[in-house]
């Protein structure tokens, strides 16, 4: 039973902190033990210091303000049932600011409780939608603001799920951030970033973020200035939704948050009205297309409240745009209270058919949803009948059924994005070049502003069509749409369009206009996010060893964050300066290495270099790390570079040819591919087939544009050029050796002084 103290109110403490359990019962007239309980068993807001020491405890006086107009009214008819004789007990309030009125001691027991029930029924439910109308409530009045500036980071840590409805576990989160990164003004730290950062702590890079864990990631990152922690609770009949903004280097809560609903189909709602409230409260002013978003899809059901719930399932799997998110568990949940909602509902199935698809669920699993929705699909637009049609017959294997649905699809509608997705996943290269790049241009035109299509149009002009002309409307426009968080989530399309006028004039062979280039994009490598520098800087240690400039190299290198990349990208500088023992140190290197790496073919790179260097065991275990029949095809390499250590030449050529003749076009063109053929030349020639070693080294001497447009691998492709000039010179054919010599001198021309490769070619033009 809860005891009444009769001690008067503490002052409110400077910066409204209070720094242990006896300032919090004390500012909330109660004993320590209730207060615990309350902390315990009603969710009563206590923060715990980083070193987590038993009770070392802290609390802020608005927010216990904000939890008591939630809860107070409860605990206090608890209070009264326990006791028969209940007293007012009021929590201090926030007086500096007006708008919270503090209790009158004065009144008695008796007359305090005549009101009480209809009052404290009022705050408990109406006093949050008072403050969630007014912008700017008593939280967010008495605390000081967070110096953030144009384009800062935020990141949004995991909500705390208080009602134990599992469709909001981790919907919140991605629904906020989804929401702030409309935004001109704030970026919204991506999954990748964070990962990169929870990799560096040995934790997996889709860990759950808590509150605590999200804060160090903030501190780790260096960069993150705002961190936002929320919580969802169910009170009474309706769902209250609170979110903080905290100073992740402090741990003080800068402002709070509040709005409801009165179901949970109004979630995404609450978001996006506390997402506005969050950019303004950082400074920002939102435009009016920021107001006004639409928010239900154009889909057939006369259920309005499945139709919000399927809204908020298709904002979290990527807004019909073709981009699938990390929305997808919490997408499913929402998905089958839409079809519970309305059985008839055809689009909710078939889109829990993909949400249960991607998250790479059996298929026994989601295609009687999309069984379901085929049958349903007769009554549904054109529009929803066609994307349905094509999703089933991609979901049974129905390859050319689906096709033509979606083609038709996309005849109609050019903008539907996931059927555009569908499309360019199930093309084949290069059979069907030419509609893959007519609906990805297409798609580009109809949405001007998002910088990922203007990009892809572009990039295929520049790539499949060698086309600049055609390429440069589509580019300049992903180029004035470059910003921080596309910096942040698109690293690799980023650095590709930064790195471009380069890679097209080492192409041209003008070093002295290339150089120059490559030093514009290295010197803006301090001003990036962790992430995107990681990124930029690989492409740029890349790009200097392309021109033979290895202390350049080395430099843009020591600005990666990630220590496995960075020891990594050393090793291949170590093995184009022919440095040996630095290599075979840098190989040793501990740490895990994500299969995807930061470009094509780069921890297979790094596995060829184990092999060479007789880390058989190193090498194999890249190997084994590999999972899937399609990225098996890459895989022969590896081995055939183990067998070709060991001697086994019969099984080295064997392996090698496959390497060359069954990966997949797109790793035609990285490190490995070009390593490969070098082997396999050497392996060839030592068979006494010089012939055959010839056209080995001559068919990768001919992916010189290839090299250098998408894996920045030029270096690897001037050792294969090496390589042949060699062989030429061995079989007699010297003017053929003399020419290519005398091309890679050209590009070699501001290399280092001791570079390996010109020094050979300086010994070669001297025989």
């Amino acid at each position: 039973m809860d005891d009444i103290p009769v001690e008067p109110r503490l002052e409110t403490p400077a910066g409204g902190r209070l720094d242990s359990w006896k300032e919090i019962a004390s500012y909330l007239r109660r004993s320590v033990r209730s207060v615990q309980r309350w902390e315990a068993e009603e969710g009563m807001p206590v923060h715990r210091h980083v070193h987590a020491k038993a009770g070392t405890v802290y609390a802020f006086a608005s927010e216990l303000d904000v939890w008591w107009k939630e809860r107070g009214a409860i605990l206090a008819e608890k209070n009264g049932a326990e006791q028969g004789d209940p007293a007012e007990v009021e929590p201090a309030t926030a007086e500096a600011t007006g708008e919270l009125a503090p209790s009158s001691p004065g009144r008695s027991r008796g007359t305090a409780w005549v009101g009480f029930g209809f009052v404290a029924a009022v705050l408990a439910v109406g006093s949050i939608a008072w403050l969630s109308r007014n912008g700017s409530n008593a939280v967010d009045a008495s605390r000081r603001a967070l110096p953030l500036q144009a384009r800062d980071w935020v990141l949004v840590a995991g909500f705390e799920n208080r009602t134990g409805e599992k469709l909001f576990d981790g919907t919140l989160e991605y629904a906020l951030g989804r929401e702030l990164s409309n935004s001109r003004y704030v970026n919204v730290a991506s999954r990748d970033r964070i990962g990169d950062t929870l990799r560096l702590m040995r934790k997996p890079p889709d860990t759950r973020l808590d509150a605590s864990l999200a804060r160090e990631v903030c501190q780790r990152d260096g960069e993150i200035r705002a961190l936002l922690t929320g919580r969802v609770e169910k009170v009474g009949s309706k769902y209250v939704f609170s979110v903080e903004l905290v100073d992740p280097k402090q741990g003080a809560s800068l402002a709070g948050f509040s709005e409801e609903s009165t179901g949970a189909d109004g979630s995404l709602a609450a978001m996006r009205r506390i997402s506005d409230r969050v950019r303004s409260a950082l400074g920002e002013a939102l435009a009016p297309e920021d107001r006004e978003r639409p928010s239900l899809a154009k889909v057939t059901t006369s259920n309005l409240r499945a139709l919000r719930l399927y809204s908020q399932a298709d904002a979290l799997m990527g807004a019909g745009v073709g981009q699938y998110h990390d929305g997808q568990s919490s997408a499913d949940e929402l998905l089958r209270q839409a079809v519970a909602e309305d059985p008839s509902f055809a689009s909710a199935y078939i889109h829990l058919a993909h949400a249960l698809r991607n998250q790479g669920r059996p298929a026994e699993e989601y295609l009687p949803y999309a069984e379901t929705a085929l049958r349903l699909s007769e009554a549904t637009t054109e529009r929803e009948r066609y994307f349905i049609r094509g999703s089933h017959y991609y979901f049974s294997g129905e390859t050319e059924k689906a096709i033509a649905a979606w083609e038709a699809l996309v005849s109609l509608h050019p903008d539907h994005g996931w059927a555009v997705g569908g499309l360019t996943s199930l093309y084949k290269l290069p059979r069907d070049l030419d509609k893959i790049m007519q609906i990805e241009a297409r798609l580009a035109d109809a949405h001007p502003r998002n910088f990922s299509f203007n990009w892809h149009a572009g990039y295929n002009y520049v790539v499949w069509k060698r086309d600049a002309a055609r390429a440069d409307p589509y580019l300049r426009r992903a180029n004035e749409l470059v910003t921080p968080e596309v910096l942040d989530k698109d690293r690799w399309a980023a650095s590709w369009l930064d790195l471009l006028p380069f890679t097209q004039l080492w192409l041209k062979g003008d070093m002295t206009s290339a150089a120059p280039e490559l030093d514009r994009v290295a010197a803006k490598l301090d001003s990036l996010a962790r992430g995107a520098r990681d990124m930029f800087a690989v492409k740029t240690v890349l790009s200097y060893l392309a021109i033979g400039r290895n202390e350049a190299a080395s430099r843009a290198a020591e600005k990666i964050f990630d220590p496995v990349v960075r020891n990594d990208a050393l090793a291949q500088i170590s093995f184009f300066r022919g440095d040996a023992r630095a290599l075979e140190d840098q190989l040793r290197f501990p740490g895990n290495r994500d299969l995807g790496g930061p470009s094509p073919g780069w921890w297979e790179t790094i596995a060829i270099f184990q092999a060479r260097a007789g880390l058989t065991s190193e090498a194999r275990r890249y190997v084994k790390a590999v999972e899937g029949p399609e990225d098996r095809l890459q895989l022969h390499n590896v081995p055939g570079e183990i067998a070709l250590r060991q001697g086994k030449l019969a099984n080295a050529i064997v392996e090698l040819e496959k390497g060359a003749n069954l990966a997949p076009e797109w790793n035609r063109q990285a490190p490995s591919y070009f390593l490969g053929a070098e082997s396999l030349a050497a392996a060839l020639e030592k068979e006494g087939d010089t012939e055959r070693a010839l056209e080995v080294l001559e068919q990768a001497s001919e992916r010189k544009f290839q090299a250098i447009i998408n894996n920045n691998s030029g270096a690897y492709w001037l050792r294969t050029r090496l390589a042949l000039a060699r062989l030429y010179r061995r079989v007699g054919r010297f003017e053929d050796a003399r020419a290519v010599e005398a091309d890679l001198s050209k590009l070699l021309a501001l290399a280092d002084a001791d570079h390996p490769m010109l020094l050979e070619l300086e010994r070669l033009r001297g025989a």
